[in-house]
């Protein structure tokens, strides 16, 4: 298997994106496929088996890595 993340900056395309690829709403046009299988046509069970759709909220933060986990000096 192959985990594939898709990252999107208008956060009503990616509402748009999740619903279409855990089949709660279908595209208005053309199609979402998966190996060449428009998504329509595939049993739901088939198509969770495949397909993991998870919204993802970051939580960004300020300044490096290193300084976000190491711990405060001097508070």
């Amino acid at each position: 298997g192959r985990l594939t993340g898709i990252a999107v900056t208008d956060p009503a395309c990616a509402e748009a994106l999740l619903g279409c690829l855990g089949r709660e709403v279908d595209p208005e046009s053309g199609s979402v496929e998966l190996d060449g299988v428009p998504l329509t046509r595939l049993a739901p069970a088939e198509l969770r088996a495949a397909v993991l759709v998870a919204a993802h909220d970051a939580a960004l933060f300020e300044g490096s890595l290193a300084a976000n986990v190491m711990p405060a000096q001097g508070t």
